[in-house]
């Protein structure tokens, strides 16, 4: 395996770093500037980075070198594991949980082969990523993310959700509602900010259809269901 897997942990962020207004303490466990708590939390963003360019080279055909050796898909996997049970936006400040939602949603896309393959019968295996859309689809929509709620709704619809479910009508509307001659996103905003709105918009309303016949790889669900013990197992966890 993997040195990284073989380690059994996955990367974690700077304790000193506050998510929920973005500011640095050397010395603090607590924000000076907000009050928030300081601790180390996992590394969503790493994470996400981790399992899309594994799965991007593997595609192509590509090795791709980490640092400590050669890095695939079916070494992230097992690690996901750790990252649960997903928290709420109160406990990681607005950054840090639009980070999580970006790594939850790119799983998605990843295990779904970007839309084609129907992760239907691999709901139970995701569960907890399925039930923390269903929950805080409401949440991207009150933060009027239009990025959120289309990647929400369309990695729903990876785990076999139709348009009629009332989750996914409420996505719908808010992606209809907040659309305008912008696409998404302010005159103001940058290239890429009304480039990745109107994306993650379409995509929300598009009306993909699965490959007829394709499924997951079979080493993948392996590789996922492998052994790596859950955070509801660690005592760090209990209170939450």
């Amino acid at each position: 395996p993997h040195p990284f897997l073989e380690a059994d942990k996955v990367p974690t962020t700077p304790k000193q770093y506050c998510y929920t207004c973005g500011m640095y303490m050397e010395v603090w466990n607590e924000c000076q500037n907000c009050g928030a708590e300081l601790h180390e939390t996992p590394d969503f963003e790493g994470m996400c980075e981790a399992v899309v360019w594994t799965s991007v080279f593997e595609d192509i055909g590509v090795p791709l070198e980490a640092c400590d050796g050669m890095a695939v898909l079916v070494d992230v996997l097992p690690l996901i594991k750790h990252l649960r049970p997903y928290k709420g936006i109160s406990l990681l400040g607005r950054d840090l949980y639009r980070l999580q939602c970006y790594f939850i949603t790119h799983l998605a896309y990843i295990l779904g082969g970007w839309g084609r393959i129907n992760c239907k019968a691999q709901r139970e295996m995701l569960n907890e990523e399925i039930v923390f859309l269903l929950l805080n689809m409401d949440t991207v929509i009150r933060m009027k993310d239009p990025e959120l709620v289309g990647e929400f709704v369309q990695a729903l619809h990876i785990f076999g959700f139709h348009d009629s479910h009332p989750i996914m009508e409420r996505g719908h509307r808010f992606l209809l509602h907040s659309e305008n001659k912008t696409c998404w996103a302010g005159a103001r905003s940058t290239f890429y900010k009304r480039y990745h709105s109107a994306y993650c918009g379409i995509i929300g309303l598009s009306d993909f259809q699965f490959q007829k016949g394709r499924k997951m790889p079979q080493k993948w669900i392996d590789a996922f269901t492998s052994h790596a013990p859950s955070s509801n197992d660690e005592d760090s966890n209990e209170d939450e």
